[in-house]
């Protein structure tokens, strides 16, 4: 009995990153919807509205590939068939640029759905978007990568990634920033959280490769080369 509990416990460790996701998500969007509002007015409130409908659509597509590449990488990863488990983040990003070229090559299909006539707060929406639709090309990648994590085992690393794109890096950018650069700041405060999070998330993938390179050691060639076959 107490060893399934330690199980459980370890489960939960493990899993802790979609538990900061999940609870950061509404305190960041009333933080930018705070500042909208204090330094835009409704107009900027509005647009981030209709922005965080992609926003979710995005996350949503993403979400879903990140939580089916885990059985994927964790099959793989048990297997020792890492350079297999590795491919499956290219996935995540293709995604990402996807919806990257989506909303800048047709930004005005949106607004067309949900601001029929209302000019100030299309001039303010595009505004953002140009900005905003930078955050596609790193957040796929950067959910494929929290889940890569945890399907390895890493709690520690996919906790660290999940609390930097969902908390730390987004309320401390749209701080700093706006202070500095105006409304431009908050425009860009989630593409550079998302930019530094991957930054930050490819030097653990990078370090985790001896990770991989030891324990195939350790198993030995001819173990890794059955295993990739049996998959």
């Amino acid at each position: 009995a107490i060893g399934a509990w330690k199980e459980v416990g370890q489960a939960c460790w493990n899993g802790v990153s979609e538990l900061i996701n999940e609870t950061s998500i509404g305190l960041v969007i009333l933080f930018i919807n705070w500042i909208l509002l204090a330094r835009i007015g409704s107009y900027g409130v509005a647009a981030f509205t209709i922005i965080n409908y992609a926003a979710w659509f995005g996350a949503s597509v993403s979400y879903a590939i990140s939580d089916s590449l885990s059985p994927l990488v964790s099959a793989n990863f048990g297997a020792r068939n890492f350079a297999r488990a590795r491919q499956f983040l290219g996935l995540a990003f293709g995604i990402g640029l996807m919806l990257y070229g989506l909303f800048a090559l047709y930004p005005e299909m949106l607004l067309k759905i949900f601001l029929p006539g209302e000019e100030k707060v299309v001039a303010v929406t595009l505004e953002f978007i140009d900005w905003f639709k930078l955050a596609f090309l790193f957040s796929g990648l950067n959910m494929a990568l929290a889940s890569f994590f945890t399907a390895l085992h890493m709690a520690a690393a996919s906790a660290a990634v999940a609390l930097m794109r969902s908390l730390l890096f987004p309320v401390g950018f749209l701080w700093l920033l706006p202070q500095l650069f105006g409304n431009v700041g908050i425009y860009v405060a989630i593409p550079l959280a998302e930019m530094c999070t991957l930054v930050v998330a490819s030097l653990i993938f990078a370090a985790s490769r001896k990770h991989f390179a030891d324990r195939k050691a350790h198993h030995g060639p001819e173990r890794a080369a059955r295993g990739g076959k049996n998959l």
